[in-house]
């Protein structure tokens, strides 16, 4: 089944479209404006990007500058939710049914929950699109990390195998819910010539931070049970949460140049 992915790979070299942004960098503007029209339906005057001078950075150059004065705050935004929030989200997927089995359900039960848990994780994105698109990107992290933090505190107090149930099931559709809508903010702070290298940085780093904390999660069960495991995992959400609402951007509504322009760092 894992093979299957060729497909997509196949009809992506039919569908998918450059992005225009890129486009424009290498001076290919007809292209672009043709690509816009065909997604958008409307006309596109990109004539007047021809000429703009290209910043091109290295990769050491993208680390530097994404630390810097400018762009310091937005990135400890992204490391707040992807160095801290993100690695407890896998931790919890990883260790289910580990969980499971120290709450006493046997392997069965373990094996038809995670059929209703993958579909948790399915609907997740498109609840995640219905509140990102109104509410911003911005208060939906808040929102959403909060709400995982609370019922991860309380998961790990829980007994009852229909309540642990429940909960199981709310907290794993709020942390995938996190996903796309933590995915597109990453994209959204930095400008064209940036994107790719620092969101690969951020994103890479990330992943060794998953490793981390997978022996940790290990040390913490071992000294302090499943109760001590989701006060970590709370603490992981929350802190993002916090991060966000207090320094992070509303990006929502505004365009690239807009946000790259403005740089405030506002609540609105």
């Amino acid at each position: 089944m894992g093979g299957l992915g060729i497909v997509a790979f196949a009809l992506g070299l039919v569908w998918i479209k450059e992005s225009p942004r890129w486009l424009v960098t290498k001076g290919r503007i007809s292209e672009a404006e043709s690509i816009i029209k065909n997604l958008t339906g409307h006309e596109a005057d990109l004539s007047q990007q021809k000429n703009k001078p290209v910043t091109k950075v290295s990769a050491i150059q993208v680390i530097k500058e994404i630390f810097s004065k400018r762009y310091i705050r937005k990135t400890g935004v992204l490391i707040s939710i992807y160095w801290l929030g993100y690695p407890s989200y896998l931790t919890l997927i990883y260790w289910l049914p580990v969980l499971f089995s120290q709450k006493g359900f046997s392997l069965a039960e373990t094996n038809n929950f995670s059929i209703v848990f993958a579909v948790s994780l399915s609907i997740a994105p498109y609840f995640a699109a219905l509140i990102s698109d109104r509410g911003g990107r911005k208060w939906s992290i808040v929102a959403l990390y909060i709400a995982a933090a609370l019922l991860a505190i309380i998961y790990g107090q829980l007994e009852t195998k229909s309540i642990i149930f429940v909960f199981a099931f709310l907290l794993l559709f709020a942390v995938q819910a996190i996903t796309p809508v933590t995915s597109t903010y990453l994209t959204e702070l930095y400008p064209t010539h940036l994107r790719s290298s620092a969101v690969g940085f951020i994103y890479s780093i990330s992943r060794l931070f998953v490793a981390f904390v997978q022996l940790l999660i290990a040390t913490i069960i071992a000294g302090y049970g499943q109760a001590g495991m989701f006060s970590y995992l709370g603490f992981t959400f929350i802190v993002p949460a916090i991060i966000v609402a207090v320094l992070g951007i509303k990006t929502g509504g505004q365009s690239l140049e807009a946000i790259e322009a403005s740089d405030k760092y506002s609540s609105k």
